[in-house]
């Protein structure tokens, strides 16, 4: 969402991920979460966001990280 040299700084750095050969890539959105691109990532959605912020992000990745995808 925040552009860095016309593309998102989660871009930047889900493609240099992708360049090291990480591919199996989570993302854990709160605020706004529907404008995060998608593409080539897994989106986890944090419904608390509102009432948590960002500290309930942790919890829901590593709930996440211990399912099977």
């Amino acid at each position: 969402m925040l552009p860095i040299a016309g593309r998102p700084l989660l871009r930047w750095l889900v493609d240099s991920f992708k360049k090291e050969n990480i591919h199996d890539i989570t993302v854990v959105g709160g605020y706004c979460a529907d404008a995060i691109d998608t593409t080539g990532i897994r989106l986890v959605v944090n419904e608390r966001y509102a009432r948590t912020g960002n500290s309930h992000h942790w919890r829901v990745r590593s709930m996440r990280s211990n399912r099977k995808p």
